[in-house]
C-alpha cells in the first residue's frame, strides 16, 4: 500500500494521533513500528494514521529509499565527505560543537547533517529537527534551547543534535537565541546548521561552526548514482539510454534529490521508448523551464517592459512550485550572466534586477515571486 504523502517521510521517529492519544513510531527500513506513548512537544511530525496503518509496509520513494546510509554511500563532494570524517573522528574535547552545512538546493545538506548525527552517536529520540523557512521565531528557538537542555531520552550520557534547516530564515531576534547557544553548548550536545544563502547569516554565527562546502554533483557522478540505482532495481544501466541520463542531471542541476524524484517516475517507462521518457521529463522539470523563460526574458534588452511583462505574467500563471527555489534559480541564472556581460549600463541593469530576488519568498510565496518579477520589469 501507499501511505499519504509517503515520500515526504524519513527513517527517524515520528508522532501519530489515533483516537486523541499522542504516541511515537519509528520508521526503520520502510516499515513502521509501534513505540511507547510520548508527550514531547514536536519530535519531527504530525501524523494521523489508523492503528491497523502503523504494521503495515510504507511505499518508499527512491529518493528515500536510496538516501546513504553512511559516507561511504554518499554520491559526490568527496572532500568535503573526508573531512566531515576527520573532525567526527577526533575526541570529544576537539570535536565540532557545530557545523555549518552551506551549498545549493538538494545538494545532500540535509543528508549529510543526518550521517553526522548518526556517526556522533545521537539516537532518534534524541535528535531535533527544525524548518527555520517555518519555525523561526524566538519561541522556537527557546524551544530548541529547552531541547538540548533536558536530560536525553536514551539515557544521561546519551548524545543530542538538533539540525537547523535553512538556518539564514530565522529571525533577528531568533538570531540571538541561537548565538548564546553557539557560545556556550551543553555537553555531548551538537548543533547542525544548512542554509543556501550563507551571506545573510551573522558573522559572529559563522565563526563559530565548522563550515562544509557541498557542491551539485557533475554530470559524471549523477549519471553513477542513476545506474547504481538501476543496477540495486535489478536493471541493468544499458537499459536506460546515456542522453535521458544526461537530460536528468540538466534539468535536476546537479541535485541528486531531485534527480531521484524525476528517475522514480520514470523508472517503470523504460520500455516505452525514449521519445515518452524524455516527454515525461520535461513535465516533471516545468519549474526548471519557467526559469528559463523568465530569465530570458528579463535579460533581454530589446523587448519593451509591456511586452516582457506580459510574457512573464503568461509563465507566472502555471507556476505552482517551490517558489523560494525558483527565486534561487533565478538569482543564480542572473548573476551568471552578468559575470559574462561586458557592457556597463547593461551589467548595472542585471544587477538592478537582481536585487529584486536577494530576499526570500517564504511567507510571500507566489505573491513574491510575481512582486519580484514585475518591480524587475519595471523598475531596474
Amino acid at each position: 500500500m501507499v501511505l499519504y504523502q509517503t515520500n515526504k517521510l524519513r527513517d527517524g521517529l515520528y508522532r501519530v494521533t489515533y483516537k486523541n492519544i499522542c504516541a511515537g513510531f519509528v520508521i526503520k527500513d520502510g516499515r513502521l513500528q509501534e513505540c511507547a506513548p510520548i508527550l514531547r512537544k514536536n519530535i519531527d511530525k504530525w501524523v494521523s494514521i489508523s492503528k491497523e496503518i502503523l504494521m503495515e509496509e510504507v511505499h518508499m520513494s527512491l529518493q528515500h529509499k536510496y538516501r546513504p546510509e553512511s559516507f561511504e554511500e554518499f554520491f559526490g563532494n568527496e572532500e568535503a565527505i573526508t573531512l566531515v570524517q576527520e573532525l567526527l573522528s577526533r575526541s570529544e574535547e576537539d570535536l565540532p560543537k557545530a557545523f555549518l552545512l552551506i551549498g545549493p538546493a538538494g545538494c545532500g545538506k540535509t543528508t549529510l547533517a543526518y550521517l553526522i548525527r548518526k556517526e556522533y552517536g545521537c539516537e532518534d529520540e534524541d535528535f531535533l529537527e527544525i524548518d527555520a523557512s517555518k519555525e523561526r521565531g524566538i519561541d522556537d528557538m527557546r524551544w530548541m534551547v529547552d531541547f538540548l537542555n533536558v536530560v536525553p531520552l536514551a539515557g544521561a550520557h546519551a548524545k543530542k543534535v538538533v539540525l537547523l534547516d535553512e538556518a539564514h530564515g530565522i529571525t533577528s531576534v531568533a538570531f540571538e537565541a541561537l548565538l548564546k547557544t553557539l557560545e556556550a553548548p551543553p555537553e555531548k550536545c551538537m548543533l547542525i546548521l544548512g542554509t543556501t544563502e550563507p551571506s545573510k547569516l551573522k558573522d559572529t554565527i559563522k565563526r563559530r561552526c565548522k563550515t562544509i562546502m557541498l557542491k551539485p554533483l557533475l554530470m559524471r557522478e549523477t549519471i553513477d548514482l542513476i545506474d547504481w540505482v538501476l543496477e540495486s532495481e535489478d536493471k541493468k544501466p544499458e537499459d536506460m539510454h546515456s542522453s535521458l541520463k544526461k537530460k536528468i542531471h540538466s534539468v535536476s542541476n546537479g541535485s541528486p534529490g531531485v534527480a531521484m524524484e524525476i528517475f522514480d517516475s520514470i523508472i517503470n517507462m523504460l520500455d516505452e521508448g525514449d521519445e515518452k521518457i524524455e516527454d515525461t521529463i520535461e513535465a516533471l522539470s516545468y519549474g526548471e523551464k519557467a526559469m528559463a523563460e523568465i530569465v530570458q526574458t528579463l535579460i533581454d534588452m530589446e523587448a519593451g517592459t509591456h511586452a516582457k511583462w506580459n510574457k512573464i505574467n503568461a509563465v507566472l500563471k502555471h507556476i505552482d512550485t517551490d517558489f523560494d527555489g525558483l527565486r534561487r534559480q533565478i538569482l543564480g541564472y542572473l548573476g551568471i550572466v552578468t559575470l559574462n556581460k561586458k557592457n556597463e549600463d547593461e551589467i548595472t541593469k542585471l544587477i538592478s534586477m537582481a536585487d529584486f530576488f536577494t530576499d526570500n519568498f517564504y511567507d510571500s510565496g507566489r505573491t513574491g515571486l510575481i512582486m519580484a518579477c514585475y518591480h524587475a520589469v519595471y523598475n531596474s
